[in-house]
């Protein structure tokens, strides 16, 4: 059964979260901060429920003093205040809080709360376990490789990205490549992909990626939060005990978030190149249509200038039995006639030669462009 630790400074306040939880949980009450630091090694917790203003230490600052003992950093806390603004909540995300709760609170929300951050401790413990077992492997693995080889593998698999979920786990499997805990975030038009390296994204850390008003690399105690354009990285598990290993980490996560934003950029490329080849293939698809319209009409009146060519040397040649030309007179009446039916098919030949040029230029508008 999971323990909770329950502080509060008031009993009433104890008692219902007592009541609410003690069916499912071993339930252990505290009514101060500072009861908090003096006796929780005395138990093994898996969540802590810590109000916000109580006499002397508050939870602000009892969670930040015990976040600062490397074996209660990954301890989720979940504070439940009446204190319920956004300055509130961020400075409670930054002591290291995984989720804000306002009182009072819905039984039902909380209940669901609970459970979430449980099952998510449950699932980074189980990571955490399998990281163990493998840190031989792990540490073979880093003496062949570096930071920067897990760098240059993600840039090389992420052109083969064709989708914003494919790029996503491409992100996810760099940084557990780098040994870190993270919830990425991708925007475009169209939706927003957003995924967690273990378990459900609480409520409060998905504010904390949704948000605009950080800069491009913001702290909150152990959480970095990277944005770049429409890419939003929080690192859960930044190691501030190793200063040299935070720099790097700072980096390459930096880096990281650089070369995703610029592979979004070429994704977001393709698809409109798509949507121009698109329309390009159905105004070429309007223009045949059109240019064999032309033709049909090009050689229809063809044929029928050439009849009337035909019909007007006809009738001139019965016109000059009455007329008593000459024969020479007749020759030349009659060779003006044939230059003229000349010129009218040379013309015809030329809007003709055009007319295949338009045909070629279609074609290469279906195909493209042009042949190189």
């Amino acid at each position: 059964m999971s323990q909770i630790i329950v502080v509060d400074d008031e009993l009433p306040n104890r008692l219902i979260l007592e009541e609410l939880l003690g069916d499912d949980y071993e339930v252990i009450l505290f009514e101060s901060g500072n009861e908090l630091l003096d006796k929780i090694a005395d138990y093994q917790p898996d969540l802590i429920l810590l109000d916000v203003m109580m006499p002397g230490l508050s939870g602000i600052e009892a969670c930040q003093q015990l976040k600062e003992k490397s074996e209660y950093y990954t301890l989720p806390v979940i504070f439940v205040s009446a204190l319920s603004s956004s300055e509130d909540r961020l400075a409670g995300y930054g002591a290291g809080g995984d989720d804000y709760i306002t009182k009072p609170f819905d039984d039902e929300e909380l209940l669901t709360k609970v459970k979430i951050t449980l099952e998510n401790k449950k699932a980074m413990d189980g990571l955490q376990s399998g990281q163990m077992d493998a840190m031989t492997t792990a540490m073979t693995a880093m003496a062949q490789s570096s930071e920067m080889g897990v760098l240059l593998a993600f840039m090389r698999d992420s052109h083969g990205c064709k989708t914003h979920e494919a790029l996503m786990d491409a992100l996810i499997g760099a940084s557990n490549n780098f040994g870190l805990s993270c919830i990425a975030q991708l925007r475009n038009e169209e939706r927003t992909v957003t995924k967690k390296t273990a378990g459900e994204v609480g409520r409060l850390e998905l504010e904390i990626v949704c948000s605009t008003l950080h800069g491009r690399i913001e702290d909150f105690g152990r959480r970095t939060l990277f944005t770049y354009g429409d890419v939003s990285i929080l690192i859960r598990d930044m190691p501030l005990e190793d200063p040299g290993l935070y720099g790097r980490v700072k980096d390459n996560m930096a880096i990281l978030a650089e070369a995703v934003e610029a592979r979004m950029d070429g994704l977001k490329m393709v698809k409109k190149m798509e949507t121009q080849q698109l329309m390009l293939t159905n105004v070429s698809g309007q223009f045949g249509f059109v240019l064999a319209e032309v033709e049909r009409e090009m050689r229809k009146s063809r044929d029928i200038n050439m009849a009337l060519l035909f019909d007007q040397r006809t009738s001139m040649e019965t016109l000059f039995l009455s007329l008593g030309l000459e024969e020479g007179q007749e020759e030349m009446v009659l060779g003006l006639l044939a230059e003229t039916q000349e010129k009218s098919e040379a013309l015809f030949d030329q809007n003709l030669d055009l007319d295949n040029k338009l045909e070629k230029i279609t074609a290469e508008l279906g195909d493209g462009g042009p042949e190189t």
